[in-house]
């Protein structure tokens, strides 16, 4: 992707992150349904640039500071395992650039499902370990993968379902759009080089 135009894309997108989460927005039974996992996946794929990690980095914390503390007030960021989910972000995104010579979307969005996947067991192992409602013992932790605890809703297979369906479906959406953004440059590139052709 052009680099200009990725300063534009994914702020964007983050927005878009933002939005989703926004208290009362989904049913509480869309809990889980984000491009979050999207938009790491292709910042992998797509972005080349430190300057614009970083940049993408801070857009997240900004909007989980708004949400966290606008939103949620007195839920401490220190226990809402933001560490560990930014390490697996960062992991999603390294789960890109190892793909980022891959051009089928099925094989892209197929990736971009695993690492997803991979983030709903390790966020859920986390919380299973920090979290005293829970058994420390293999059923416990299936619990936690699985159906959540007794008194939680949406139970945690929710959470699983949304986080794979929106990784394929913004991967997909996002994919989509860079291509037809390459096809029409192209296209443009080629037709400007028709004109000077003609014009020689």
């Amino acid at each position: 992707m052009n680099d200009k135009k990725q300063y534009f894309v994914f702020p964007l997108l983050i927005l878009l992150f933002t939005a989703f989460r926004w208290p009362g927005l989904l049913p509480v039974e869309m809990m889980g349904f984000s491009p979050v996992y999207a938009i790491f996946f292709c910042a992998g794929l797509y972005l080349r640039s430190g300057r614009a990690w970083l940049g993408l980095l801070a857009m997240m914390f900004i909007s989980d500071v708004v949400v966290t503390y606008g939103f949620h007030k007195g839920h401490s960021l220190m226990f809402s395992f933001m560490a560990t989910n930014y390490a697996m972000y960062l992991l999603i995104g390294l789960a890109g650039w190892f793909m980022h010579r891959q051009k089928q979307m099925p094989v892209l969005i197929g990736g971009s499902v695993l690492a997803a996947g991979l983030f709903y067991l390790v966020s859920n192992t986390v919380s299973w370990m920090g979290d005293p409602g829970y058994s420390h013992t293999w059923a416990g932790w299936v619990q936690a993968i699985t159906v959540g605890k007794a008194t939680a809703y949406p139970p945690a297979w929710m959470f699983f379902r949304n986080t794979i369906a929106s990784s394929a479906l913004f991967v997909g959406a996002i994919v989509g759009a860079v291509k037809w953004m390459e096809a029409r440059d192209h296209l443009a590139k080629v037709k400007r080089g028709e004109l000077l052709g003609a014009d020689a």
